[in-house]
């Protein structure tokens, strides 16, 4: 079985240095089509999906703020 952390290294690995579209793009059920399911109880599937989300939601975090800021300094 996967514990959390090598879950967790697995989405790192796979989502580091990626476009924020890339990364919202990667869908909610990919584990099922890896079969991770499988390796995973459900509570661990759970929050391997909890931390996609996160990510997912940081990257568009990042995104906008960075968006802001650059419509900012145009608008001085």
């Amino acid at each position: 079985m996967l514990t959390e952390r090598p879950g967790c290294s697995l989405l790192v690995q796979g989502l580091s240095g990626r476009a924020v579209v890339e990364i919202l793009r990667v869908p909610l059920d990919f584990a099922v089509l890896l079969d991770l399911q499988q390796c995973l109880t459900p509570s661990r599937n759970n929050e391997f999906l909890n931390m996609l989300k996160l990510m997912q939601k940081k990257a568009l975090q990042l995104y906008v703020g960075a968006e802001k800021a650059d419509n900012s300094n145009t608008e001085l």
